[in-house]
């Protein structure tokens, strides 16, 4: 209850009852007198329910934490005290990250290399788009897979112009090139106005025309369309979530896994100092929330960690 508006209410009654006025003046003051005094009753009773409707929501806030939001919280700070898969490529630094990057991508994608996890890399992360393109279901089987591979020139104002794929996947009636971009975009040539996938296309028409072919644009996260038509964007992010089903089949080795969770790891963090900084901080505040309980200002701020890294939480969940 507001005493303070009931105390002056309580006052202007005893000032009109000692006050020399006339009667119908006397009445009126009266009357608005007793209106304060329900009005501060009132608002007491719209305090105590506010008070107890607060009351209630924290209860069930700190409930559903205790329940649900918890045991999260013990998980990945049980994985981050015993530390993570160490992603190589991020830790050595940018330098020329976007060539080591698709060198190391394209060994996961190749089925003859030694990773352990065969062709199940492969066929997940192209599944959709393979299938799309009408491509045989068993298209993965005996192709070749190629890093930085020259596919032909363009012949264009008199000149040649060369052109390499990033990635190129190359089947009996099929070729699949992957073009990689991390820190730039579509590169320009001096000798011609046509942008990188265009003039790549040309080349492709040029070297593979009994082919089907299919093209991927392959970033970090996803960009305004600027790319031509016949060019698939895939991010980061949707090839990490491909690659998660892998990590998740029974038949996948263990030691095939844990080489292909660095790789996912390393394209989905960048730079690892930012990544080591916020782990750092997750592990605080999840040994924190976990041994003195609940805080608001803790659980916000871990929450706001885990959704900024929410696919290397993700991945490391996988461990």
């Amino acid at each position: 209850m507001n005493l303070s508006r009931l105390q002056i209410a309580i006052k202007n009654i005893k000032d009109t009852l000692e006050a020399p006025e006339d009667k119908n003046n006397l009445q009126n003051n009266l009357r608005v007198a007793i209106e304060n005094i329900k009005t501060a009753f009132e608002r007491s009773r719209v305090n105590r329910e506010l008070e107890k409707n607060i009351t209630n929501i924290r209860n069930a806030f700190l409930e559903n934490w205790e329940e649900e939001k918890l045991p999260f919280v013990k998980k990945i700070t049980n994985i981050t005290n015993r530390g993570i898969p160490l992603p190589v490529l991020s830790i050595c630094g940018k330098g020329t990250r976007e060539i080591r990057f698709t060198k190391y991508l394209a060994y996961f994608l190749d089925p003859s290399k030694n990773h352990g996890v065969k062709d199940e890399f492969l066929k997940e992360i192209l599944k959709e788009e393979c299938k799309e393109a009408n491509l045989p279901s068993n298209w993965y089987e005996s192709c070749e897979v190629k890093s930085e591979m020259t596919i032909g020139k363009n012949i264009l104002a008199n000149e040649k112009i060369a052109c390499c794929s990033d990635i190129s996947i190359i089947g009996e009636d099929f070729v699949i090139v992957i073009e990689h971009k991390i820190l730039s975009s579509e590169s320009n040539h001096p000798k011609t106005e046509l942008r990188q996938l265009k003039r790549y296309s040309l080349a492709l028409n040029n070297k593979y025309p009994d082919k089907k072919q299919l093209k991927i644009y392959l970033t970090p996260r996803e960009r305004s369309k600027s790319y031509p038509d016949d060019w698939i964007t895939l991010t980061h992010k949707e090839l990490i979530n491909r690659g998660i089903k892998v990590l998740n089949k029974e038949s996948i080795p263990k030691v095939a896994k844990e080489n292909l969770l660095r790789l996912l790891i390393d394209l989905a963090i960048g730079p690892y100092e930012i990544l080591e900084d916020s782990l750092n901080r997750i592990n605080f505040l999840g040994n924190e929330l976990w041994n003195k309980g609940f805080d608001l200002r803790r659980v916000l701020k871990f929450n706001e960690l885990v959704d900024k890294n929410e696919l290397v939480i993700k991945l490391l969940m996988e461990v």
